[in-house]
């Protein structure tokens, strides 16, 4: 199954925007906001639309930061997923929530086991270091329900 996803990074002060993940993969997990684009839908719109879906939080895209590739393997079962990841402004908030969201300063992130490892790669290539701008990598599910990343250097 292939699936596009629209990734945003929201930065405000020195923390960046984090839901916690309560369905699909990652449960447990905090993650990167965003969702899957809707049938005729744009990469910008979708990543606005998801936000203020998930959090209440209005944004407008700043930047285009990059794509990359996931391959999930579960069990007999693989999903790839393309990511295209935008910088975002906050512009507003509507006071409906729908996901629990977390401000994490910057200084946390690395390495930090509650986060979806791809989602601190992304970040880190795309966003703070900014010398990359398309990465793929392969997530493997295990029997035990933890996740293994595994990143192709291009």
């Amino acid at each position: 199954m292939h699936t596009c996803v629209a990734i945003g990074i929201l930065k405000k002060d020195d923390r960046v925007l984090f839901l916690k993940r309560e369905r699909g993969n990652f449960p447990g997990l905090l993650a990167l906001p965003g969702g899957k684009l809707e049938e005729g839908e744009g990469v910008y719109e979708a990543v606005v639309r998801e936000i203020e879906e998930e959090t209440g939080i209005i944004t407008k895209v700043k930047s285009f930061l990059g794509t990359a590739a996931e391959i999930i393997y579960e069990g007999e079962k693989t999903l790839s997923t393309i990511l295209f990841f935008c910088e975002l402004e906050q512009i507003g908030v509507n006071g409906k929530i729908e996901e629990t969201y977390h401000w994490l300063p910057i200084e946390c992130l690395q390495n930090n086991p509650d986060i979806v490892f791809s989602d601190l790669l992304f970040l880190k290539h795309f966003y703070l270091d900014k010398d990359k701008n398309y990465i793929k990598v392969k997530c493997i599910h295990q029997d035990d329900g933890t996740y293994v990343w595994e990143k192709d250097e291009i």
